[in-house]
């Protein structure tokens, strides 16, 4: 129970470094080189966005933050609530893989571009056994403009969540 308490108090501290920006983070990578694959430049993002919470290969931490590898979220059909979730963020509780997270993923809208975040999707859908088709860079930039929001979704509120 004191480690579920720690990690309580703790994650809000873990989120708020998780979701500086790079430029303002002197332990996170710089940004890939123009030229590169979208899942190469995925991967990049990935590793110095988002690995921080759902830890390099994708398991995420138990109780705290979800798992990327095999989620239902991943592996849907259409990339669009990954995207939102992505751009604006979502607080729990939510449910993945059979198991339920109360924690809040911080928006990624203000600090990733349309094109890093087509990017951090795709690697994401692709990586670690996911066959997911890649994210265009038009699906980002158009659900930008049209969602507008200031808190992150829950997941009664995603369009057409388990549809």
């Amino acid at each position: 129970m004191k480690l579920n308490r720690w990690l309580t108090l703790l994650s809000p501290l873990v989120l708020l470094a998780c979701s500086k920006a790079p430029e303002s983070n002197p332990y996170m990578a710089s940004a890939p080189a123009e030229g590169v694959s979208q899942v190469k430049k995925g991967e990049a993002v990935y590793q110095r966005i988002c690995a921080a919470c759902h830890q390099l290969n994708g398991q995420g931490v138990p109780a705290v933050f979800p798992p990327l590898v095999g989620s239902e979220f991943v592996a849907a059909t259409d990339p669009a609530n990954l995207v939102r979730i992505t751009l604006f963020g979502l607080q729990g509780p939510v449910t993945v893989k059979g198991a339920v997270y109360q924690g809040i993923m911080p928006p990624q809208a203000p600090l990733l571009k349309d094109e890093e975040i087509a990017a951090v999707l795709t690697y994401v859908r692709q990586a670690w056994g996911h066959t997911g088709s890649a994210v265009n860079p038009e699906l980002v930039r158009s659900l930008r403009a049209s969602d507008q929001r200031d808190t992150p979704w829950t997941i009664n509120e995603l369009p057409n969540h388990g549809k």
